[in-house]
């Protein structure tokens, strides 16, 4: 199993709620917030741990990947309310598809946290275009390796 198996399995998990599709949700690629969209979500890579749970090669790693949402701003009001249901949807989503679906190897997908929302300003200063918030998804995945020694 790789990273990127694992990432592309909750990029799939996203689309599945109402409004995601190949357009605004992406990986790792912030250009896609200059196409306009309502609602964007970039997904980007975050920390992982790898530890050895029996002898002969059995492994769980633990995988963050970052769900960065944004909302186009239009006001504060509208905002705060497309990202309370944006983010429920997800939560919701995740919780549905603990295993993304079925993604070999993915024994539990969880949004264990989020940040504070935060405006987003283009280079120049203006704005703000959007709101975002960045979620936290944890993934467990076991993986049995055949080792050479």
């Amino acid at each position: 199993m790789s990273y990127s198996i694992i990432e592309t399995g909750l990029k799939a998990i996203i689309k599945k709620v109402t409004g995601y599709t190949d357009a605004n949700v992406a990986l790792g690629d912030f250009r896609v917030l200059n196409a306009g969209y309502t609602k964007v979500i970039i997904l980007t890579q975050g920390s992982f741990t790898n530890r050895r749970l029996a002898m002969g090669g059995e492994k769980e790693r633990l995988w963050a990947i970052q769900i960065n949402l944004f909302i186009k701003y239009k006001d504060d009001a509208q905002v705060h309310t497309d990202l309370v249901t944006e983010k429920q949807l997800i939560l919701e989503k995740v919780d549905e598809y603990p295993e993304l679906d079925n993604v070999n190897g993915v024994i539990e997908a969880l949004v264990i946290s989020g940040d504070v929302p935060r405006r987003v300003f283009d280079d120049s200063g203006a704005g703000p275009h959007y709101f975002a918030l960045t979620l936290t998804c944890q993934i467990k995945e076991l993986v049995y390796m055949t080792e050479k020694e």
